[in-house]
């Protein structure tokens, strides 16, 4: 592991392959554990130690404004003032979103309202941030401990010198806001195989009612059935539409035209020209 950062007696050191810095999964506790197969951090498994994790990184998986996240992505170290020790430090999550993300956190807006609404088209001219996040259960002791509260307080002051975001994500709060039991299906159709044809006719339909249409008339459109929910679910978990999932996708649920944002954006255009004039 190499440092990264350094700032006074403040060190972040991360894993040298760019993955989580610990893998703290232990079958020899009592608690909910999972490995997590994360497709926007390149498919690297990411440790759970609840299912609130679980949970966020369903969201962060299915979210329009998430580009990237790392679960133990860094060890933050740095020296308590006034006592002369070193303190550890390890986040559950850091993220990479537009500054609309963090604007609407800082407002007070609930994690998973943020991730799963439709983010503003101005994203696409944002800047993209970083989010530190801890992840909190109402069965976590250490919420009432004065010792482990400060720290939080420290690593957040020194979060914030680095130009990160840093919040403390409650899982009643802030995750069990929505019903998110469509999540792991949606998760499950990321995988899917969906061909640049669908891709391009999905985009067409958009194109067709000024870059926005139902759920439902998407899923027809694409020939109905299992399958067209599937391809569906697909293009959004790849973030090639955007589907608002503020709740479970059905009839009423907007599907709208993205801002495009990814490495392949020239080449996808430059396809979906030839395919419309091919048509």
């Amino acid at each position: 592991m190499v440092g990264i950062e350094e700032l006074d007696q403040i060190c972040i050191y991360r894993a040298d392959d760019g993955g989580p810095i610990r893998f703290p999964v232990t079958g020899r506790r009592n608690i909910p554990t999972r490995i997590h197969q994360a497709p926007k951090a390149g498919y690297i498994g990411l440790p759970a130690e609840s299912e609130a994790e679980v949970k966020s990184m369903f969201l962060m998986d299915a979210s329009a404004s998430v580009v990237r996240y790392m679960a133990q992505p860094h060890r933050l170290e740095f020296l308590m003032p006034g006592a002369g020790r070193q303190s550890i430090y390890f986040p559950d999550f850091e993220a990479r979103v537009p500054l609309w993300f963090a604007s609407e956190m800082l407002k007070g807006e609930p994690f998973a309202k943020i991730a799963m609404r439709m983010p503003p088209q101005r994203v696409l001219n944002e800047q993209l941030v970083t989010l530190v996040l801890e992840i909190k259960t109402s069965k976590d002791r250490r919420v009432s401990d004065p010792k482990y509260l400060n720290k939080l307080r420290l690593a957040k002051a020194i979060y914030s010198r680095l130009g990160y975001y840093f919040f403390v994500i409650n899982d009643d709060q802030d995750i069990k806001c929505l019903d998110l039991r469509h999540m792991q299906s949606m998760a499950m159709d990321g995988r899917a195989k969906v061909s640049a044809e669908t891709c391009f006719a999905a985009w067409s339909i958009l194109e067709g009612s000024r870059g926005g249409t139902s759920y439902r008339a998407m899923v027809e459109a694409l020939g109905g059935g299992p399958l067209a929910r599937e391809a569906t679910n697909c293009l959004h978990m790849q973030g090639l539409i955007w589907i608002d999932l503020m709740r479970a996708p059905h009839d009423l649920t907007r599907v709208a035209m993205p801002p495009l944002l990814g490495r392949n954006l020239d080449y996808l255009l430059n396809a979906y020209s030839a395919y419309k004039k091919a048509a």
